[in-house]
């Protein structure tokens, strides 16, 4: 029994600096909005303070609204710029890029968009971990998908993170309610 005792002690020592460690290497702000809930007891998914990604082969995303974004020739825009969601609902974005250049949807809320435009500008970016399930690069002619449910009321942003392109007008707002 003792033994146990210390083997759990020790687990949630090394919990807390794994913590401690994670805010000052990620930035409070960042910790802050990555907030890891289990799917099932086996498996974990990474939600979000703007929500969650769903996999493309669930239930859920069977029954998600699709909401189709124009990236039209010769634009840095994303058309339309801004879309209306309800809390809970899962959406199904299809990013279509006409241009000739490759483009990006991310995902975020202005904290989290900034802190990785931060990073780009410093060229220190690394891949976070469930980046892969918040943002998609969408390559000239091509399109992109991402399932993503919104659990919480607010404002939210998709932008593309490719130096400049925001800075054009490559931006749009998802007001959930």
């Amino acid at each position: 029994m003792k033994h146990k005792l210390k083997i759990v002690s020790l687990l949630f020592a090394i919990k807390g600096l794994a913590v401690v460690a994670g805010s000052w290497w990620l930035g409070d702000e960042v910790l802050k909005s990555m907030k890891p809930e289990t799917a099932n007891a086996a498996e974990w998914t990474t939600r979000y303070d703007f929500g969650a990604p769903i996999d493309k082969n669930s239930a859920e995303a069977k029954q998600a609204r699709e909401v189709v974004l124009d990236v039209p020739l010769n634009s840095y825009k994303f058309n339309p710029a801004d879309v209306r969601v309800k809390k809970g609902e899962v959406i199904k974005f299809v990013i279509k890029n006409h241009t000739k250049i490759k483009h990006e949807f991310v995902l975020g809320d202005r904290a989290r968009l900034d802190y990785i435009k931060e990073e780009i500008a410093e060229g220190e970016e690394e891949e976070e971990e469930g980046a892969s399930m918040t943002e998609v690069e969408v390559k000239p002619g091509k399109v992109g998908v991402i399932y993503w449910q919104f659990l919480d009321k607010g404002e939210f942003l998709y932008i593309c993170l490719i130096p400049e392109h925001e800075e054009h007008g490559m931006r749009g707002k998802i007001i959930v309610k």
